[in-house]
């Protein structure tokens, strides 16, 4: 069910997002359902994905015409718009750039530094409101946390949570900021899809939502009702 903050057009910001996405996920009691044999800590959410590629493009059609690197929550949304998807491991992507295996990635700015792939992916491309982004959790064995000293307990619990998602959601977005910093001293630009050229990409993405909603019914859930809510909680943290 977590998933369903990583959908398109969702999360944009991850130092606001990843608190909202633990107290909806919480607030619903989808930890409890998800988790089962371990004990959630923390949830967070990395930056919204771009589309990073060789040579500079502004459109949809454009992107079509180039391999692009994707995977995880970012392959069913290029899929969904048509990309020519090359699905590979984010540690494979700049030694498959280099060989001319893909001609791009779909990435957060925080991955185009960590991965060193400024150096070779010289156009951005962007998304109003974000083209998706990744989930993250910490665990703990639940027979470990469970014996745990009541002092020991109570410090963990404190670092978790709400806290500890905002705490690590400041961090990623100030990585993101880095990684954009980056191409820009590299004298690079970045492009934000048009809003005329974006309204083609909607209903492209609509599929990928509807099949969330799809899955989290079949599993007992309103899934549209969840993610109206997810998405109301994120716009009033927004205002």
């Amino acid at each position: 069910m977590l998933q369903g903050a990583e959908l398109p057009l969702v999360c944009a910001n991850p130092a606001t997002c990843s608190p909202v996405v633990w107290k909806w996920y919480t607030k619903h009691g989808l930890a409890e359902k998800e988790f089962t044999d371990t004990k959630l800590l923390i949830t967070w959410m990395g930056g919204p994905y771009g589309i990073h590629t060789v040579k500079p493009v502004k459109t949809l059609d454009e992107v079509k015409s180039l391999k692009i690197r994707a995977a995880g929550p970012s392959l069913p949304m290029a899929k969904a718009l048509g990309m020519n998807a090359v699905p590979l491991p984010a540690t494979e992507t700049y030694e498959a750039v280099q060989k001319g295996t893909v001609d791009g990635s779909i990435f957060p700015w925080e991955a185009m530094q960590s991965f060193r792939l400024n150096e070779l992916l010289k156009g951005h491309l962007e998304a109003p409101g974000g083209l998706g982004a990744p989930s993250f959790v910490i665990v703990a064995s639940r027979k470990a946390f469970d014996n745990l000293t009541p002092e020991n307990k109570a410090a963990l619990t404190k670092a978790s949570g709400e806290a500890g998602a905002a705490l690590i959601g400041k961090a990623w977005l100030a990585a993101d900021e880095r990684g954009r910093e980056d191409a820009k001293q590299k004298g690079q630009a970045t492009e934000t899809v048009t809003p005329a050229e974006f309204e083609k990409w909607k209903p492209l993405l609509k599929p990928v939502t509807d099949d969330w909603v799809k899955k989290a019914d079949q599993k007992g859930q309103d899934g549209r009702k969840l993610l109206d809510d997810l998405e109301a909680m994120i716009k009033a943290a927004s205002s």
